[in-house]
């Protein structure tokens, strides 16, 4: 799977940017098994079932990274909702 993403603005010095669009290049299987993630962890967040601060696509769908942040830990000024960080390994 490959993905792309135009900057909105960058967050920190680390490089992490907040992106205004995400393209995802995938497979059907790779497509299905990236909204079966996001299903089960928007899921746990509804009920308060998410004991982490992110949670990783799991490999081998999730090249580059795909991180879904829990935004019960995350501070307000970082995320307001879902937002995806996407690292090139």
């Amino acid at each position: 799977m490959k993905l792309f993403g135009y900057s909105k603005k960058k967050l920190n010095a680390a490089g992490l940017l907040a992106l205004s669009e995400v393209s995802f290049e995938a497979s059907p299987e790779e497509l299905e098994a990236t909204a079966a993630f996001l299903s089960t962890v928007a899921d746990q967040i509804r009920r308060g079932e998410m004991k982490t601060d992110h949670l990783h696509l799991p490999a081998p769908v999730s090249t580059p990274s795909v991180i879904v942040l829990n935004p019960r830990f995350a501070s307000s000024s970082k995320v307001n909702s879902f937002r995806f960080e996407v690292r090139q390994k």
